[in-house]
């Protein structure tokens, strides 16, 4: 057996089991589609024994546990005892309620969010991942790569307007552009319609999306909500060549959770093509969202030019 494979289970221990069920359970609800949208600063509460009067009769109490205390836990019971290098990549293929669990912020016994050491992919299954390397040999890299970037479309009143999308929207365009030799189509304000979108999808390389977002949808720009409303079933029936799709959205990554995974907008784009997706699991704030969607694409450049020989998104 590998040595960073863990060792078979012998022994059950099920007070550390109920304790797993409670640390997970606040990021189930609040990435399944029927909870709130965000994590507050206290996120569960445990059970715990209390000896009451002189009887040694025991009753329940609830003790409310720190989103830190509930990320540690998890980083000591799923990443642990793996006993990883820093800088070892990690693709994770979780099963159920794990799917709402974020592990980038899972947190070590000495402080450090797993981000912060291993590069991390998510994905639904074995069978997912050989389809998508599959998928990869097959593209190739092109020639003149392509890139649509899209930014805080018109609402027309009946979604607030995202004036930090629209500079994000710009800056990583010009970052593609310049530094990556990208021709970048880039969208927004009323040029950024759902018609147009969806037609400028077709034959890009990398799709960044700054917009409002559902769980079962990405908000484009129209008169209405459904017909700016860009849905699941829209997502699936396009044929998409993109190698790297950007949600900059809130609750991209919420859906229906099923052992199979989210079912939500980030399966449709797999469906319809598209290689690796970022997507967030809950609400985001535009100014900060910006910050870190130009962070990224400046990354992502650095990171192509290193891989010289073939594409590596």
């Amino acid at each position: 057996m590998p040595p960073w494979m863990p060792q078979p289970i012998t022994d059950c221990d099920v007070k550390q089991c109920r304790r797993f069920d409670l640390a997970v359970a606040p990021f189930q609800a609040a990435t399944t589609c029927a909870a709130p949208r965000a994590p507050p600063a206290v996120v569960a509460t445990e059970q715990i024994p209390l000896l009451v009067g002189g009887s040694g009769s025991t009753t329940v109490a609830q003790e409310p546990i720190a989103i830190d205390d509930l990320l540690r836990r998890c980083h000591e019971l799923l990443i642990a005892p793996l006993e990883l290098a820093c800088g070892e990549p990690l693709l994770l293929i979780p099963d159920s309620d794990l799917y709402a669990l974020p592990f980038a912020a899972l947190l070590s016994a000495d402080g450090k969010h797993l981000i912060e050491r291993h590069s991390l992919r998510v994905a639904p299954s074995v069978g997912t991942v050989i389809e998508l390397e599959v998928r990869a040999a097959c593209r190739g890299a092109a020639a003149a790569p392509a890139a649509l970037v899209v930014g805080n479309p018109v609402y027309h009143g009946w979604a607030k307007q995202l004036p930090a999308a629209e500079a994000e929207a710009r800056r990583v365009s010009e970052t593609l552009a310049t530094s990556a030799g990208f021709k970048v189509c880039t969208l927004t304000d009323v040029d950024a319609t759902k018609p147009a979108v969806v037609e400028a999808m077709r034959g890009c390389d990398v799709i960044h999306l700054a917009t409002h977002g559902e769980p079962g949808s990405v908000l484009l720009g129209g008169a209405t909500r459904a017909e700016g409303a860009l849905s699941m079933a829209e997502v699936q029936g396009l044929e998409l060549s993109a190698r790297l799709v950007v949600l900059s959205e809130c609750d991209s990554f919420r859906g229906k959770l099923t052992g199979d995974g989210v079912i939500g907008i980030t399966r449709a784009f797999v469906v319809a093509g598209a290689l690796t997706l970022v997507a967030s699991l809950w609400k985001v704030e535009d100014a900060a969202t910006r910050t870190l969607g130009c962070w990224r694409a400046a990354r992502w450049v650095t990171r192509r030019r290193r891989c010289r020989a073939r594409w590596c998104p």
